[in-house]
């Protein structure tokens, strides 16, 4: 099975005017995302250690590692992301200036950091081989989300994998395609070889610091995008299939070898198990 990697830092979201979204909601969804059998590794803070501890009662598989000082760590990071929002030549063009992107630099920092969350939980816990998975803290957000298998994996091949709302292999202008907030790589899954993870590190460094040469900066889904363009050879990119109903969260439900070998007793344990969890 593939291994899932997630983090969660509370950056204030629920108070946010847009986009907003409560501790509580968060953990609902996670709640969702453990009762599949998959072994998931967690980075979180230690004010959640309670509810955590909870979870792995039910769920020994699930790894939680606690994370006290992660803003103080990247200080200077998020102070160069920050002096970026600031500036005013950065500001001018911006179509949507209430994405969090473009006015919140914890939330650019978590997610530029989620390369560097795997190949920490891949080093920590010793994984030497199979395929390791970024998947969003909050991903499964309805019951039709979960697999009826209650467990993920496919055959990937030996490299990067990422789903991509648009085409890639045009003309891309990254200036226009940070400030009109064009998406053309989802964030939400990325899924790659254990070993290829500390390869996906140096190219989001390398996108980060490119977006900074030109006075710029964005969430994980440009980074994404600068990572594939700067090593074409090392990924393979999936056109998104967001037209189910699992929407743009869709991995577990249609890419799963697992779900087209479910007998009756796989389907009576789903929906016992996801009956727990609305």
């Amino acid at each position: 099975m593939i291994t899932i990697v997630s983090a969660f830092f509370d950056i204030g979201r629920g108070d946010w005017a847009k986009f907003a979204r409560s501790v509580d909601i968060y953990f609902r969804n996670f709640e969702r995302l453990c009762l599949l059998d998959n072994p998931i590794i967690l980075f979180t803070e230690s004010k959640h250690r309670e509810r955590l501890s909870r979870l792995q009662a039910k769920k020994p598989n699930l790894v939680v590692y606690y994370e006290d000082d992660l803003f103080e760590r990247h200080a200077e990071l998020l102070a160069a992301i920050g002096r970026v929002q600031q500036s005013e030549a950065y500001k001018q063009g911006i179509l949507d200036p209430q994405c969090p992107e473009y006015y919140e630099p914890r939330y650019v920092l978590v997610n530029y950091l989620k390369a560097q969350f795997c190949e920490s939980a891949i080093r920590q816990q010793g994984i030497q081989s199979g395929l390791v998975a970024w998947i969003d803290f909050g991903y499964i957000k309805k019951k039709r989300q979960i697999p009826m298998s209650l467990r993920w994996d496919y055959p990937y091949e030996e490299k990067i994998h990422m789903y991509s709302l648009l085409p890639v292999d045009g003309e891309i202008d990254i200036t226009k395609t940070v400030k009109e907030n064009i998406v053309y790589i989802q964030g939400c899954h990325i899924i790659a070889p254990a070993q290829k993870w500390p390869l996906m590190v140096k190219l989001m460094q390398g996108a980060i610091d490119d977006l900074f040469s030109r006075g710029l900066t964005d969430d994980d889904q440009s980074m994404l995008l600068m990572a594939y363009l700067a090593s074409k050879q090392d990924f393979v990119i999936h056109p998104a299939d967001v037209s189910t109903r699992a929407g743009n969260f869709f991995v577990f439900r249609h890419v799963n070898r697992c779900e087209q070998a479910l007998g009756w007793g796989q389907r009576l344990k789903y929906l016992a198990r996801s009956a727990l969890v609305g």
